[in-house]
């Protein structure tokens, strides 16, 4: 009975080991096939005739394949495609939504959904908005600075625009990074000099500059 009992032990790890290395196999494929996007990505940046949707698209769906490796191995929970709205403005409505009640989850699956299928959409801007909020909710200060920075670059007429280089100031001075932030917030007053915004940044940019010294690293 012992040896039947050892026997039916090692039948199990062996099931378990051979069930792994098919989900390394899986890993790996995902892998080959985001540095495959990468490269992909690579050309596209570095053809100068290219355009900015194109450009947003290959982004998208790298974000895409990210999401989905991260639903493979765990990290992140699946959303159900079905429950993801067809139209774009109940999407977004969704994602604020689940934004308000901290389902972060729910608010990436969304607002990825809209920035893949549709890039330049009026409301494409929001969506990316609402990534670098979710980061920030999490204290990833430096991935939200990054999801602003694009949206900054992608959508540069684009109304959040104001919004997204004040969020990155304040990113920034949790980072104790307050010459970035007062940068940031000087493209405000630069940009939107006659506005409540240009305001509200002066006001802030006198509040980081008043930090003290220990609160900044640069």
């Amino acid at each position: 009975a012992t040896l039947i009992a050892d026997l039916e032990r090692v039948r199990n790890q062996l099931g378990s080991v051979a069930d792994m290395a098919n989900r390394m196999e899986g890993f790996d494929r995902d892998i080959r096939a985001l540095r495959g996007s990468v490269d992909e990505l690579r050309q596209t940046l570095g053809d100068v005739g290219e355009n900015r949707s194109q450009r947003s698209a290959v982004l998208s769906r790298i974000e895409e394949r990210v999401l989905q490796l991260e639903r493979r191995t765990g990290l992140a929970p699946a959303v159900d495609p079905a429950s993801i709205p067809a139209d774009n403005a109940a999407l977004m409505a969704d994602a604020n939504r689940a934004m308000d009640a901290r389902d972060l989850v729910r608010v990436r699956a969304l607002a990825t959904a809209l920035l893949s299928r549709a890039p330049q959409d009026a409301l494409a801007d929001d969506a990316r908005m609402l990534l670098g909020r979710a980061s920030m909710t999490e204290s990833r200060w430096a991935t939200a600075i990054q999801e602003f920075r694009r949206l900054v670059a992608d959508y540069p007429q684009g109304d959040k625009v104001p919004d997204a280089l004040a969020e990155m100031a304040e990113c920034f001075v949790r980072l104790g990074w307050c010459a970035e932030a007062q940068r940031s917030l000087r493209r405000i007053i630069d940009r939107y000099a006659s506005s409540p915004r240009a305001a509200a940044a002066r006001t802030r940019s006198d509040e980081v500059r008043r930090l003290p010294r220990s609160a900044c690293t640069q």
